[in-house]
């Protein structure tokens, strides 16, 4: 019997989670009070975030608009560090007449809602998005994309409002795929993750301005401990042409020749170099005991991470895959067979938690080692960059799941 429960309670006013405990003074050791709080974190999160992006019209909030007619940037560049409009980084005025630039030759409605943003429950409208897009430097046909990105973060799959507020250093990455990469220009080749291009750059930006000033994250509900440069944008193209397999999307269930964005949690990078490994064995060899990190490991006791990680390939090291015969299927299953976290990989206290949550959940409290995610399919492939024998491990965090959109023209 679970030593936790949670429910809801519904008053006059409002439906808010009230977690019962059964405790009593001096009844429970600190191993079992660890497991009280490990039951209580994810239903509590997931009833504080996600329960409430299914609540009525009622509780949706209308979020403070950028949108002005001040001329000044330095006037404007006041106001949104008072606002909290901002990322810290120069910001463009978004005048009302840049705003209907955007939709001037549209029949869409600039009031449409675009997704209800946790976990503020942020009324993020088209006009508002608009906003957002031009205060990150976004050219002006860049909201299909955008309002794409949007919805995809907002899909509760994704856990918007739980990544939000962690205290981890988690943010939103954003992978196009489609015709969209060429319209908009973004960059798929050499330093496809880094800066220089100035669609990557704002339209990552533009999705965390937006999703950050709707949810609240900049406010009450911002408290990553350390927080990660990919905070300001972190949005690149996969190079489909250098890819030995299918687009990310299509893998992801979108059909063919449509442009998407998959919109995956990111808690840093780390480059993984091997510039010696010509054979496909070798390579994953490398590519598995890569991302298998005791720091990573999560409190769920059957993962390091229960939701969806990423790994970037280089064009070079998905040719010696592809060459090899390999589907991005068998990569994946392979990775995850041999990387694994060990227990004695572990801290003794980590270790003896986890043999304790495992036993709460009905599982055999003796490990030997986790494996990296709960599936091989939550080890997600996409090819990007230019020469060079250098791939990236993406971190994913918790149990956010990637989520693909279609982008359709509005």
């Amino acid at each position: 019997m679970s030593l936790a429960r949670l429910h809801a309670r519904q008053d006059g006013y409002s439906a808010f989670p009230i977690a019962s405990v059964p405790f009593a003074q001096f009844e429970f050791s600190a191993d079992q009070v660890q497991i009280v709080v490990t039951e209580l974190l994810e239903p509590l999160s997931t009833a504080l975030f996600q329960g409430r992006e299914r609540g009525d019209a009622s509780e949706i909030v209308q979020p403070s608009s950028p949108y002005t007619d001040v001329d000044s940037e330095e006037v404007f560049q006041s106001l949104a560090n008072e606002k909290g409009w901002g990322d810290g980084l120069p910001l463009v005025v978004p005048r009302q007449d840049r705003v209907d630039v955007i939709f001037e030759r549209s029949r869409i409605d600039p009031e449409q809602i675009v997704a209800v943003v946790p976990p503020r429950r942020g009324r993020l409208t088209l006009r508002y998005l608009a906003a957002n897009a031009i205060m990150a430097g976004c050219t002006t046909d860049s909201l299909p994309a955008l309002s794409a990105a949007i919805q995809a973060a907002c899909d509760p799959r994704f856990q918007l409002g739980s990544l939000l507020s962690t205290t981890s250093p988690a943010t939103t990455l954003a992978i196009f795929n489609g015709p969209i990469v060429n319209q908009l220009g973004l960059n798929s080749g050499t330093r496809a993750l880094g800066a220089g291009n100035r669609a990557n750059a704002t339209l990552g930006r533009a999705v965390r301005l937006a999703l950050r000033n709707a949810g609240g994250e900049a406010g009450a509900t911002g408290k990553s401990t350390l927080g990660q440069p990919g905070d300001y944008a972190f949005c690149f193209a996969e190079n489909e042409l250098a890819s030995p397999w299918p687009p990310l999307s299509v893998d992801q269930g979108i059909a063919p020749g449509q442009s998407a964005v998959t919109i995956v949690a990111s808690a840093g990078f780390c480059e993984i170099r091997d510039s010696v490994s010509s054979d496909a064995e070798n390579l994953l060899f490398t590519l598995a005991h890569s991302i298998a990190l005791a720091g990573l490991v999560g409190p769920s006791g059957t993962a390091m991470i229960n939701g969806h990680l990423t790994l970037v390939l280089s064009p070079d090291h998905a040719r010696i895959l592809g060459n090899a015969g390999l589907s991005r299927q068998a990569v994946q299953q392979w990775i995850w067979e041999h990387a694994c976290v060990r227990a004695d990989q572990l801290s003794p206290a980590n270790r003896r938690n986890l043999e304790i949550t495992r036993s709460s959940r009905g599982l055999p409290a003796i490990f030997e080692q986790l494996p990296v995610t709960e599936t091989p399919r939550y080890i997600l492939i996409a090819v990007a960059g230019g020469i060079g024998t250098k791939s990236a491990f993406v971190p994913g965090w918790g149990s956010c799941l990637a989520v693909t959109y279609p982008i359709i023209e509005l």
